[in-house]
């Protein structure tokens, strides 16, 4: 007896390509906004490279996505500043890629990180440097003259922000930006600041204001629009006062303003604090999350000084805490 072989069923047939350049690039522009998504996609075909690789598409996506992904986040060291990758391969960037200037005699200190730029001060050379740690393009600001009157003044802190109209993240590059620098006097009864804008090239007016408790335990608020300088107080409970390194300022929400401080045994919780105005403009702070380190971070029981870790910033969406080491 002779038995025939079935035949498989035939596969469908597998759908044409888009022939319409329109209709791909809103289909590209659906990707998820991971690092190998574009080149993987660029794969197909010289075609899908073309679009794919459009400046003007690179924007429209990056528009589209608006917050982009948390590649991983920078330490600060003694000898200099390093990128820690955070995602799994394929979207797992080198840490060579955005690599920051070596210390070495320079002392570079890593104080800030916004809108995809780096700010370090050198703060015996009395110069601030801005890099776009993507491109490697940087540009050197040198401090405000008569802004630091001798030893008994000190550069606190700095910050670093894109002024650009219609801000979109990835775009900014090292033009135009803001960067503002801020001091104590001798007793530490006043903050000063200074805005420098990158469009004119030119460091603004010394605006100051009365602190009571020093540095320790105070936030800063400087207004770039109206170039005002106020002290926020922090929430009573928090602890920040008795080791204010343990807490950093935080984006909630967009743009409100919340705190998010280490507290518990071998400082293992990590508590969110928001600040909220109600109709009457009266400000108040309130805990808005707690996260035990140990849970979110397996490896943060066998870190050796946890307690000399600084927070250097939050993100809710993916519960990240952008943590300093100084062993």
């Amino acid at each position: 007896m002779i038995r025939r072989r079935s035949s498989s069923p035939a596969l469908p047939a597998a759908a044409p390509l888009p022939d319409d350049d329109d209709l791909l690039r809103e289909i590209l522009l659906r990707l998820p906004p991971q690092p190998s998504s574009l080149p993987r996609a660029s794969l197909v075909s010289k075609r899908w490279r073309r679009l794919a690789s459009d400046p003007g598409f690179f924007r429209r996506f990056r528009e589209h996505h608006r917050k982009p992904p948390l590649l991983g986040f920078f330490s600060r060291f003694p000898h200099g500043a390093e990128f820690t990758p955070m995602r799994e391969p394929p979207n797992r960037i080198p840490a060579g890629r955005f690599s920051l200037p070596e210390n070495g005699d320079e002392h570079w200190d890593l104080v800030d990180c916004r809108h995809g730029l780096a700010l370090l001060l050198n703060r015996k050379r009395l110069k601030a440097l801005v890099l776009d740690p993507t491109t490697g393009h940087q540009l050197q600001v040198a401090f405000p003259p008569g802004f630091i009157n001798g030893l008994d003044t000190f550069i606190q802190n700095a910050a670093v922000l894109c002024s650009a109209d219609g801000h979109v993240p990835g775009d900014c590059h090292l033009s135009p930006f803001k960067l503002v620098l801020v001091r104590n006097d001798s007793d530490q009864t006043r903050a000063f600041a200074r805005l420098y804008e990158s469009e004119s090239g030119t460091w603004g007016n010394i605006i100051s204001t009365t602190i009571t408790d020093g540095f320790d335990g105070s936030i800063l608020e400087f207004d770039v629009v109206r170039q005002s300088l106020v002290v926020i107080e922090n929430p009573v409970d928090s602890h920040v006062i008795s080791h204010p390194l343990l807490c950093q300022t935080v984006q909630i929400e967009e743009s409100g303003l919340g705190l998010a401080v280490l507290t518990g045994s071998n400082q293992s919780i990590i508590q969110l604090w928001a600040r909220q105005i109600n109709s009457d403009g009266a400000i108040s702070w309130v805990l808005q999350k707690t996260v035990e380190l140990d849970k979110l971070l397996p490896f943060w029981s066998s870190v050796d000084t946890p307690e000399n870790s600084t927070i250097r910033g939050f993100d809710e969406d993916v519960n990240a805490i952008i943590l300093s080491m100084f062993g």
